[in-house]
């Protein structure tokens, strides 16, 4: 039976723990669930070739091996589970930094350049619509873009279907704020490549 507490307890670290390796351990929760399956069959077919069980007891023993390898099966696919959510957030991470560095180039240098050239020159219409598209790039891109990873963090933590729908929602605005912007550099080459670049990158949230 304790064993079976064993194994229960890992499963529970394993749920809130995943993959990480405790301080001082060599093996993550997971890893430690399999020793702890394979030590507990191993007790059970002790258990069942000893003398001097009753049948009713021997029955009960090939009982619970005959369960064992379904429970190994449904903690199996609660690794694989917890492997495909780890990788969709390690690959959303990746995609975040990706979007940001497309933002960053796009500020640094066409964008600040361009005004920069506009206030040499003071030429106010030129300044205004730089602004303009400074403002549309803060407002429907950044903001609702830092939104998105929030909710990424939280689905993550959560993973319920009231989390799920709000970051579906998110997306939605976020990538109409990717075409609002896109409309708002039409006509300036490497800000549209920009805005399709981060379009193209956002779809992989989905």
């Amino acid at each position: 039976m304790r064993t079976l507490d064993k194994c229960a307890a890992l499963r529970r670290d394993f749920t809130i723990q995943g993959f990480a390796v405790a301080e001082g351990e060599t093996k993550h929760a997971a890893d430690k669930w399999i020793d702890a399956y394979k030590e507990l069959t191993q007790q059970v077919e002790t258990l069942r070739d000893q003398d001097g069980l009753s049948t009713q007891q021997r029955t009960l023993m090939e009982r619970i091996l005959n369960d064992c390898p379904g429970y190994r099966t449904a903690f199996d696919q609660g690794i694989r589970a917890r492997k495909d959510k780890e990788d969709a957030y390690a690959n959303w991470t990746k995609i975040g930094w990706d979007i940001t560095d497309t933002i960053n180039n796009a500020v640094q240098k066409v964008m600040n350049p361009a005004m920069e050239q506009a206030r040499a020159a003071q030429d106010a219409q030129a300044l205004a619509k730089w602004s303009s598209i400074e403002k549309s790039l803060n407002e429907e891109v950044i903001q609702n873009f830092l939104l998105q990873r929030i909710y990424v963090m939280f689905l993550f933590k959560t993973d319920n279907d009231a989390q799920w729908k709000d970051y579906q929602e998110q997306l939605a605005k976020t990538k109409q704020g990717i075409v609002t912007w896109a409309d708002a550099v039409r006509g300036h080459n490497e800000l549209e490549r920009a805005a399709a670049t981060i379009g193209d990158a956002i779809r992989q949230y989905e």
